[in-house]
């Protein structure tokens, strides 16, 4: 369950706050599962949910700041991900703004559909959507960098 707080906390100390949070709301809920088979996923949900509420209260309005997308067009993200491993791509997921990061992580490894992240986010499925594009344009940006980086540094 950390590995779900560290997945959606921005450090290490915010994944320690929403860990313990967690764990607080399930003591206090944990009278209401009837049905043992349930609790993996009943506590999954907790997390998510405490990891919202956590960015939550700390949002103000973010503005994007322009990216300077370097020649993209022939940049192969499959290729670039193939040489990173995975503490270097939650790395790079880490270094998304916050709803971004936030979208992404519930779309994309947690496997939410667009209508529920808006649910559970409280924004529109069109707000989601739009984070979610965001979240993968910058990734795209970030990881070919970091790439180019990477391969001039082994020629």
């Amino acid at each position: 369950m950390f590995a779900i707080c560290c997945r959606y906390a921005k450090n290490q100390e915010d994944a320690e706050d929403i860990f313990q949070q967690s764990f607080m709301k399930i003591f206090e809920k944990l009278q209401q599962i009837r049905d043992p088979k349930t609790l993996p996923g009943w506590l999954k949900s907790i997390f998510i949910r405490e990891a919202l509420d956590f960015y939550k209260n700390q949002y103000q309005k973010q503005q994007f700041t322009d990216l300077n997308d370097h020649d993209l067009h022939h940049f192969d993200m499959n290729e670039a991900v193939e040489q990173l491993n995975m503490a270097e791509i939650r790395a790079e997921i880490n270094k998304l703004p916050d709803k971004c990061r936030l979208v992404f992580n519930l779309f994309v490894i947690d496997g939410y559909s667009h209508q529920e992240i808006s649910e559970l986010a409280h924004i529109t499925v069109g707000t989601s959507k739009s984070q979610l594009f965001e979240a993968k344009k910058r990734l795209k940006v970030q990881i070919s960098k970091r790439y180019d980086y990477t391969t001039i540094q082994n020629d």
